[in-house]
C-alpha cells in the first residue's frame, strides 16, 4: 500500500507540469509511455503485494485470534479463579462478620452485666461507707468510754497498789522482826552449842594424846584425826567440829537452770518447810546451821543437834523437788579391834551377839555399821 501511494504521488508530480506548457508534447508523450509502463509494473507489484499482504494479514489475524483466544481463556480462567477466591473470601468475611456480630453481642451482654455489677458495687460502696461512718462514730464513743474507764481503773489500781505496798511493807517489817527474833534464838542456840562444845573440849583434855586405830582409819589422808588434840599453847582452842552430826547434800548433778533452787538459803528453807509440815512436828523448828563444804563447793552440810534430828533432816532433804539433788550416805571406814574377848562378841555358834557392835563402838568411840 505504501508503494502504490508512492507511485500515485509520482504520477501526480509528473502529470502536474504537463498542464503548464505545450512546448514539449513529445517529451511528455515519452514520459507518459514510461509512466504507463511503470504503472503497469506497479499494478502488478501492487497486486502481488496485496496478495502477500492479505496472506500475511490472514496469518497474522489467525495468530492474533489464537493468541487472543488463549489470552481470553487464561483471562477467563483467572477471572473464574478470582471469582472463586472472591466467593471464598466473601464467605470467610461473612463468617468473620457473623463471629464479630456474636462477639459484639457477647461484649454487649458482658457490658450490661458489668454495668449491673458496677451499679451493685456502687450501692455496696455507699452502704459500706454509711456503715463505716456509723462504726467510726461507735468506735469513737467506745474509745472515749474506754478512756474514761481506764482512767478510773488506773486510779483504783494506783490506790490498790499503794495499799498493797503499805501492806507488803508492814508484812516485810513483820517478817524481818520475826527473822531477827529467830536469828537471836539461833544465836542463843549456837552459844549454847559452843558452850557445850567448849565443855566437851575441856572434859576431853584428859583423853590420851595417842589416837586409836579407828580414829586414824576414818580420818582422810590430808587431814588430822578428829580426836588428836594440839595443846602446844594455852591460847589454842581445840576444835570438835568433826564430832558434830551433819547431813551432806550433793548438788553436782543439778542443772544450770535449777542451780538457783539448790543454794544454801533455798536448801535450808526447803528442809525447814518439810520438817514443819510433818504431823506432830514443831511449827517453829529451824536448822541449827547450813554451810557449804569448804573442800567441795558442790556439797552442802546441814548441822544437826542429835541423831533423831539427823534422820529427820535426811528424810526432808530426800523429798526435795529439785532434780539432781542427792543426800549422801555416811562414809564407812574399816576398823580393826585388837584384844577383844571372843565370848563377848560371838556365841558358841559363831554368830555375833546382840549389843556387841554398840559395845565395841562405844569402847573405840566409833559407830559400827557392820562386823566381819
Amino acid at each position: 500500500m505504501r508503494k502504490s501511494q508512492a507511485v500515485g504521488e509520482r504520477a501526480d508530480t509528473v502529470v502536474a507540469p504537463l498542464h503548464g506548457g505545450a512546448g514539449g508534447e513529445s517529451e511528455l508523450a515519452d514520459k507518459a509511455g514510461k509512466s504507463q509502463m511503470l504503472e503497469d509494473a506497479s499494478g502488478n507489484n501492487v497486486s502481488l503485494m496485496r496478495t502477500m499482504l492479505r496472506a500475511m494479514l490472514h496469518e497474522t489475524s489467525t495468530q492474533l485470534m489464537d493468541e487472543q483466544k488463549k489470552m481470553l481463556e487464561r483471562l477467563w480462567d483467572a477471572l473464574m479463579g478470582n471469582q472463586r477466591m472472591t466467593t471464598q473470601m466473601m464467605g470467610e468475611q461473612l463468617e468473620m462478620v457473623r463471629q464479630l456480630q456474636q462477639e459484639v453481642q457477647a461484649v454487649k451482654t458482658q457490658a450490661v452485666e458489668e454495668l449491673r455489677k458496677v451499679d451493685e458495687l456502687r450501692r455496696l460502696h455507699e452502704q459500706s461507707t454509711r456503715q463505716l461512718r456509723v462504726m467510726r462514730e461507735q468506735m469513737s464513743e467506745q474509745i472515749r468510754t474506754m478512756r474514761e474507764q481506764t482512767t478510773e481503773q488506773l486510779k483504783i489500781i494506783r490506790e490498790q497498789t499503794a495499799r498493797n505496798f503499805e501492806q507488803m511493807r508492814l508484812q516485810v517489817m513483820k517478817e524481818a522482826r520475826e527473822e531477827m527474833q529467830q536469828a537471836k534464838e539461833e544465836i542463843s542456840q549456837m552459844k549454847e552449842q559452843l558452850n557445850t562444845i567448849a565443855g566437851s573440849i575441856s572434859s576431853g583434855a584428859q583423853i590420851s594424846l595417842q589416837p586409836s586405830y579407828a580414829d586414824v582409819a576414818r580420818t582422810p589422808p590430808t587431814s588430822q584425826p578428829s580426836n588428836v588434840r594440839t595443846l602446844s599453847s594455852m591460847r589454842t582452842t581445840p576444835s570438835s567440829f568433826t564430832d558434830t552430826l551433819f547431813c551432806t547434800i550433793d548438788i553436782l548433778r543439778v542443772s544450770e537452770e535449777d542451780r538457783g533452787k539448790a543454794q544454801v538459803g533455798e536448801v535450808r528453807q526447803a528442809i525447814e518447810e518439810k520438817v514443819r509440815a510433818r504431823e506432830g512436828g514443831q511449827p517453829n523448828w529451824r536448822c541449827a546451821a547450813v554451810v557449804k563444804d569448804v573442800r567441795n563447793e558442790d556439797r552442802i552440810k546441814v548441822v544437826c543437834r542429835d541423831e533423831a534430828e539427823l534422820q529427820l533432816v535426811r528424810e526432808a532433804a530426800e523429798r526435795m523437788m529439785v532434780k539432781g539433788v542427792r543426800v549422801l550416805r555416811d562414809q564407812l571406814y574399816p576398823v580393826k579391834v585388837d584384844g577383844a574377848n571372843r565370848t563377848a562378841v560371838l556365841d558358841s555358834s559363831g554368830n555375833i551377839l546382840p549389843g556387841a557392835a554398840e559395845a565395841l563402838g562405844k569402847g573405840n568411840e566409833v559407830m559400827i555399821a557392820k562386823m566381819h
